[in-house]
């Protein structure tokens, strides 16, 4: 009964019984605003998953903040919310993305070269080796996840292929063609230097 009356009300009218506490009013104010709140994520957030996590992150916010608003201009409101709310998020998931890749890079590593031992005390070999020991540690970085971990596997720690597909549940041939890829890219990044991967 209250849902068939809920359908025929006003949306002001259901902002003012949500802003009081109403849930299944706050509900039907949602299920109103549902198109726009989808068509102003698709403009901005391009994965369906993500579209539907930044959803209900959205009428979590509105339903939490609705009880707050003093005035009675709700849709200008509601724009205003979906509208910062949608940027929370965006920051929000790029934050935990770069914070996952920090945590995901390669440190620990010396990605040093072979070089002359007689010019060791010379500062601008030193120098050198360690601008190019930085563009080495970034280029490795810089790979997709899964390249990057066969590179750490094989070339760093020193794993066969066979042991570093096994402990990634896949094949001989899966690692190799990651290290192939891997290397493919880390020849296009590093063209600058004389350097066995080049």
């Amino acid at each position: 009964m209250k849902k068939q009356l809920l359908s025929i009300l006003s949306i002001d009218d259901l902002f003012r019984m949500a802003r009081d506490g109403d849930r299944e009013a706050f509900g039907e104010v949602i299920v109103r605003w549902e198109i726009f709140i989808r068509r102003t994520l698709v403009e901005t957030i391009s994965h369906p998953e993500d579209r539907e996590d930044a959803f209900q992150y959205i009428a979590l916010a509105l339903m939490t903040e609705i009880e707050n608003v003093k005035h009675d201009n709700f849709q200008g409101w509601m724009r205003l919310v979906i509208k910062c709310r949608r940027y929370d998020f965006l920051r929000q998931a790029i934050y935990k993305t770069r914070k996952l890749r920090a945590e995901q890079e390669i440190t620990g590593y010396d990605f040093s070269m072979n070089c002359d031992e007689g010019r060791e005390d010379d500062p601008a070999l030193i120098c050198e080796r360690l601008e190019i020991q930085h563009d080495i540690r970034k280029a490795v970085n810089c790979l997709p996840i899964k390249q990057r971990e066969a590179v750490q596997d094989v070339c760093l720690d020193g794993k066969t292929q066979q042991k570093a597909a096994k402990g990634k549940g896949i094949t001989d041939k899966g690692i190799a063609s990651r290290l192939r890829k891997a290397e493919k890219s880390l020849r296009n990044s590093l063209t600058q230097y004389q350097h066995p991967l080049t």
